[in-house]
């Protein structure tokens, strides 16, 4: 084991110790940029290949290999990866016009939602026009 090898993830960054229950960890960076002392045994084994369940190098790894209509939508991304810290909606396609509240809107949103786009278009009418203009 040498600096600079990897173990799924991990990337060996610094030489092996011993614990004082002279169990052997190995400093390591996971590719998100988490730095660990990892179990020398783990990574052999390939027990440790990651940093956690919700490491953004290992979602965006399984995400760029799978179907994108298999984690278009948030229910779809849970679904795979057990959390939506990082799901990030296709752009709205298109544009409304319908005012604020409206059933129009409404199903505008909804359409959008089942898509996997995001809630709103930048060229959407706007809903906050009384607002001050610290909150546009």
């Amino acid at each position: 084991m040498a600096i600079g090898d990897f173990y799924g993830l991990w990337e060996v960054v610094g030489e092996e110790y011993k614990n004082c229950n002279y169990a052997i960890y190995v400093p390591c960076e996971c590719a998100c940029g988490e730095r660990r002392s990892v179990r020398k045994q783990n990574l052999i084994s390939g027990k440790s290949h990651r940093c956690g369940g919700d490491c953004l190098a290992y979602i965006d790894k399984k995400a760029s290999a799978m179907p994108i209509e298999e984690i278009n939508t948030v229910d779809r991304w849970i679904k795979v990866f057990k959390n939506d810290m990082t799901f990030v909606p296709e752009p709205a396609t298109e544009p409304t016009h319908y005012p604020p509240g409206s059933i129009g809107k409404i199903e505008v949103m909804r359409r959008r939602l089942q898509n996997g786009e995001a809630l709103f278009h930048p060229n959407d009418a706007s809903d906050c026009t009384n607002m001050p203009t610290a909150f546009h």
